[in-house]
């Protein structure tokens, strides 16, 4: 029994092998940048930490957003601040800082989402 165990688990970590190595020899990594336009859209709250980060890693993607729509519930949050002081760093991300206001009619991250939504434009 044990010996049958032992055969089906070498069994599946071959295959699982065989299987990775097939999809790595496929992978293709487009080299050029695609000509698209993208806007994101994140409703944020509180000091983050990493937002730094996060903003560093979307300038990098081989599709970085043209436009950053930010959303907070208020000027008092400290996520607002966090925003409103990178200014200009992000030459390349158009960052928009949306104050949605307080909600007591739905959560507040739908607040901010449905704020931010009327920020897109048709670009």
């Amino acid at each position: 029994m044990v010996l049958i165990a032992a055969i089906v688990a070498v069994f599946f970590a071959l295959a699982a092998l065989v299987l990775t190595l097939l999809f790595t020899a496929h992978l293709r990594i487009p080299d050029d940048r695609p000509d698209a336009r993208v806007s994101l859209v994140l409703p944020l709250t509180g000091p983050n930490p990493t937002l730094e980060e996060l903003l560093d890693a979307l300038a990098a993607q081989s599709l970085p957003p043209r436009k950053l729509i930010v959303a907070v519930e208020s000027r008092d949050d400290p996520a607002h601040r966090r925003v409103a002081a990178f200014g200009g760093q992000y030459r390349n991300i158009e960052i928009k800082l949306i104050v949605a206001g307080v909600s007591s009619l739905r959560s507040q991250k739908c607040t901010n989402l449905l704020m931010a939504f009327t920020a897109l434009d048709d670009d």
